[in-house]
């Protein structure tokens, strides 16, 4: 009755792949020793056909006596292994059966009540206090703090269980538990509203009149129209697989900005055409992966990109006009890290990058970056700078502070970069202060994940508490990058095309002289995601990604369920049609869309599997998002559902959740956090 072995076939460009009938293969075989018959050892092998690749590794598990998991040995390279990485092995300490450290993350772990979690002393110092609604008699947050002065406020909770209040940030719910009103620290209030089938349809935030902004949408679920209360109004167009292929940003007939797309016959982004008529050109090999970007003018140039079988690049080529084109060559280890990067220009030069034993990247050619015990970019330094990077219980970035470093050492702080922020409970970014406490920013969100409807910002470089707040509305592309920012009356007064690659050049160009000098501190560019220009990164939530390397400095933190074999690629090199705005999973663009009214599911739910019994919807494949609370989420699956009466089908999904003790005895609780959607 164990499980033995498993296989799973994995295509990183469905359509690609399945052309090409050469799908990943991932094999795991599991080996039971003792008379519990506890797994002892899982064998992984990685198969890609078409690359010639074949690699084996191996991961062990020890117990204690009363049968937790007392020791976890990562995966450990068996063949080939030209440079094997040592071994690497958790040690896991229990009391009475509750898990009380984990060297390199938690030097204590302590309870309170029937079990639920209380203190964790990091291994780098801090100690992380969760308080429990007492009061109540219910074991749910009262307090998350720390003793570095860290702390979420107070957690207040509305009679059906739903968070209404952390701190000064308050939130209110309607009758059907959706979000109803998002009360900011300073003050302001912004009401959501919903249409008939449940979609939002309004932002509202009191100011003018009338709603921040409007949604429509068209007669399959589709978002067709966003209407700002600036007078800017922004249309989207499906082509008949429900794929995007338009978004124009108009005001009163006037064409702010636009993206047209042509796709080619495996549904991939071949061409981008401007509002300015600059038509943007992209090659793609049999997995997806970009190959060449022809930027549409003589003095952008063109890029091309090649990579080795496991997605890392091998070599980057860059050719400008009327200029020496530009190489660069790279080296990759066993880890798919890159140790080497030589450059021909402007001279011939090379970069040696380093890492830890966790697979964080240490030096990058130019700066130092530090982690802590979570893994947790926490330090970057360079010649003049210093960075700090504080977070909270959830893992959220709270301060962050910026050092300018003299000759001698010394340091100070640079008051006009440094910033402490708050967030909604969807790690959505509200407002920053500067760390004396005057309001530098705030922003409204609308539906979408990095969807930035409104951003207000200090009208001067160093706010002060008499600082007035102007009004920025950015337009998207989409991939989700800022491609023009417009003020109150809709003008725009300035656009910048972020390449594809996001590259070096990716992130400038955003601050014309007529716009004047605050609009340097709006940041959330590149796929919507914020842009720390001081340390060239890009912040992803769980990750922070380089756009001087293209990839993350850190691995996966949930490993190859985030659905990538290559634990550092970013978004497995499908940079034109796909995001990553977790750091953990990653989102295609333009594909997804809600069908018109309700999807009715009816299936059977374990840990393990959805055995789908009906759908109401039929023709597409259903797909689902499963997660475990806040922590995580993925696509799980992808199956086509033909509606067929009586049929059955079955979805494996991955499983996940934790040990629980229940009286004197553990078992596994799982949970899911699940959301439906369909796609052609």
């Amino acid at each position: 009755g164990k499980l033995l072995e498993t296989r799973r076939f994995q295509w990183l460009e469905p359509l690609a792949d399945l052309a090409a009938g050469a799908p990943t293969v991932v094999s795991d075989r599991y080996h039971y020793e003792g008379p519990a018959g506890a797994m002892s050892r899982k064998l992984t092998r990685l198969e890609l056909p078409a690359a010639g690749v074949d690699a084996s590794f191996e991961s062990g598990y020890g117990y204690d006596t009363l049968g937790a998991v007392s020791s976890l040995g990562y995966p450990r390279c068996l063949a080939p292994c030209a440079d094997p990485a040592p071994a690497r092995i958790l040690e896991y300490g229990y009391e009475r059966g509750f898990l009380t450290a984990v060297p390199g993350f938690a030097d204590r772990i302590a309870y309170q009540g029937s079990g639920t979690l209380h203190q964790i002393e990091h291994a780098n110092g801090v100690v992380e206090t969760h308080e429990i609604d007492a009061a109540h008699g219910l074991e749910r947050p009262y307090q998350i703090s720390t003793d570095r002065g860290f702390a979420t406020g107070v957690y207040r909770y509305d009679g059906a269980g739903n968070i209404r209040q952390i701190g000064a940030q308050r939130q209110r719910y309607d009758a059907l538990g959706r979000p109803d009103t998002l009360g900011y620290p300073d003050g302001m209030q912004v009401g959501y509203g919903y249409d008939a089938f449940g979609r939002l349809a309004t932002v509202d935030d009191g100011g003018r009149g009338r709603p921040l902004a409007r949604y429509s949408y068209d007669t399959l679920g589709r978002l067709e129209r966003l209407e700002r209360d600036n007078g800017a109004a922004s249309r989207y167009r499906f082509d008949m697989a429900g794929q995007l292929t338009d978004i124009v940003h108009t005001r009163a007939g006037q064409t702010l900005a636009a993206s047209h797309y042509q796709l080619d016959t495996l549904g991939r982004r071949v061409s981008q055409r401007r509002e300015d008529g600059i038509t943007e050109r992209y090659g793609h090999d049999a997995t997806g992966q970009i190959t060449a970007v022809d930027y549409g003018t003589p003095a952008a140039g063109t890029e091309t990109f090649s990579y080795d079988p496991l997605g890392n690049r091998t070599q980057v080529g860059r050719v400008v006009p009327n200029a020496p084109s530009v190489t660069e060559t790279y080296t990759t280890n066993n880890l798919n890290q890159y140790t080497k990067i030589d450059s021909s220009l402007p001279a011939p030069r090379s970069s040696l990058l380093t890492y830890d034993l966790n697979g964080n990247l240490l030096f990058d050619g130019t700066q130092r970056l530090g982690y802590d015990a979570q893994n947790r970019l926490v330090t970057v330094e360079r010649e003049g700078l210093r960075a700090e990077f504080l977070y909270d219980a959830r893992n959220r970035c709270v301060v962050r502070r910026f050092l300018n470093v003299s000759g001698d050492g010394s340091a100070a702080v640079d008051a006009s970069a440094s910033r402490a922020l708050t967030y909604d409970t969807r790690w959505n970014l509200l407002a920053e202060r500067t760390l004396d406490g005057a309001l530098a920013g705030r922003y409204i969100h609308g539906a979408r994940t990095d969807e930035i409807l409104r951003a207000d910002l200090s009208a001067s470089e160093l706010p002060s508490a008499n600082s007035q707040l102007r009004a920025i509305y950015p337009l998207a592309d989409g991939l989700g990058s800022t491609v023009a920012l417009t003020n109150t009356r809709a003008e725009s007064p300035t656009a910048t095309a972020i390449p594809p690659t996001a590259g070096d050049s990716a992130h400038l160009g955003l601050s014309p002289p007529s716009f004047g000098l605050w609009l340097c501190s709006y940041r959330f560019l590149f796929t919507g995601r914020e842009w720390l220009a001081a340390v060239w990164l890009n912040e992803h939530r769980y990750r922070y990604y380089s756009p001087g390397i293209a990839r993350w400095v850190t691995t996966d933190p949930i490993g190859f369920d985030g659905g990538d074999l290559n634990v550092v690629r970013y978004v497995r090199n499908s940079v034109v049609a796909a995001s990553d705005p977790s750091g953990l999973a990653i989102e295609t663009k333009g594909l997804w869309f809600w069908p018109a009214g309700w999807l009715q599911i009816t299936a059977n739910l374990t840990c393990d599997s959805i055995e789908i019994l009906d759908s109401n919807f039929t023709g597409y494949g259903i797909v689902i998002f499963a997660g475990w609370e806040w922590r995580s989420f993925a696509v799980k699956t992808n199956s086509n559902w033909t509606g067929a009466s009586g049929r059955r089908q079955v979805l494996n999904l991955d499983k996940w959740g934790e040990r629980v003790r229940s009286g004197s005895r553990w078992h596994d609780r799982c949970g899911w956090n699940m959301w439906a959607g369909v796609t052609t």
